[in-house]
């Protein structure tokens, strides 16, 4: 009640949780960042890892900016001299970053139609421009590159479900309007 009457305090449960909830997958995102570069392993999975990496990192920075605006800017993983208590950066850093990583996930992920099996769902190309072109949306300051990326997002195989019904049917999950979906495990 208190967030939808804005007059919430530092001890709302809800913003505590908003705040603290993506910080566990920037981490998780910058040591995969670190880390993949150096690994001996196949290139197509270093680059769909490296690229699920940047797409994780900006989707959680695009969180946290358009709730907190300012925010501390990480990206490197933490070590034991890492300060604890970073201060928080511009926001317009913060958008440059998420576009960067946005950008560098569209380059290395792969698109969704290349997907089957256990890998549905995965991030991949569409997703990752459909959220640039949620980016410079919400920053009001490119209608062309929205445009431009929405286009791109069609032409790779993306449009709204014939029925509405459709986005809260479970048995229509991963459908062509769906640019990225968690994957719940079932209980059998």
């Amino acid at each position: 009640q208190d967030m939808s009457n804005f007059t919430t305090t530092t001890d709302n449960q809800g913003v505590l949780d908003i705040w603290r909830g993506p910080w566990p997958g920037i981490l998780m995102a910058n040591t995969v960042l670190k880390v993949a570069p150096d690994l001996a392993i196949d290139q197509n999975i270093k680059n769909r890892s490296m690229g699920e990496a940047y797409f994780l990192r900006a989707h959680y920075y695009f969180i946290l900016v358009r709730y907190f605006g300012d925010v501390p800017l990480i990206t490197e993983p933490g070590s034991s001299d890492t300060d604890l208590f970073p201060s928080r950066v511009s926001k317009d850093l913060v958008y440059q970053q998420i576009i960067a990583d946005l950008e560098k996930a569209i380059e290395l992920l792969p698109n969704k139609s290349d997907y089957s099996g256990s890998d549905i769902g995965r991030a991949n190309k569409g997703a990752a421009s459909g959220e640039l072109a949620e980016v410079f949306l919400t920053l009001g300051n490119n209608w062309q590159k929205v445009v431009d990326l929405t286009t791109q997002v069609e032409g790779m195989g993306f449009a709204l479900n014939a029925s509405y019904n459709d986005n809260f049917n479970p048995n229509a999950e991963n459908s062509v309007e769906s640019l990225f979906e968690v994957q719940y495990a079932s209980d059998g």
